[in-house]
C-alpha cells in the first residue's frame, strides 16, 4: 500500500517516479467481471511498468490510457 511504497522511498529501494497511484472504487458481484470481459466491455492486455509509469516521457499522464490502447491495438492480429 501507500505506507510500503513510501518506506521503500525513504529506505532507497526506490524513487518517487516508480510509483503511480489511482484513487477510486468499483466493486463487482462475483464472477460479474469475468462476464464483463466476455462480453467485450472491458479491454485486458499486458503492459509494462515504464508504459504504466510513463518513464520514457512520450505522454502526459492525461493521454495514458489512448497510448495503452494504441499499443494494444498493434498487438492484436489482423482481422482476418
Amino acid at each position: 500500500g501507500v505506507q510500503d511504497a513510501f518506506e521503500l522511498v525513504e529506505s532507497g529501494v526506490a524513487a518517487p517516479e516508480h510509483f503511480k497511484f489511482f484513487r477510486s472504487f468499483t466493486g463487482w458481484a462475483p464472477g460479474q467481471l469475468e462476464k464483463e470481459i466476455e462480453r467485450g466491455i472491458w479491454t485486458v492486455t499486458a503492459c509494462n511498468a515504464a508504459t504504466i509509469l510513463n518513464q520514457d516521457g512520450l505522454v502526459d499522464d492525461d493521454d495514458l490510457w489512448y497510448r495503452i490502447m494504441y499499443l494494444f491495438s498493434s498487438l492484436r492480429e489482423p482481422s482476418e
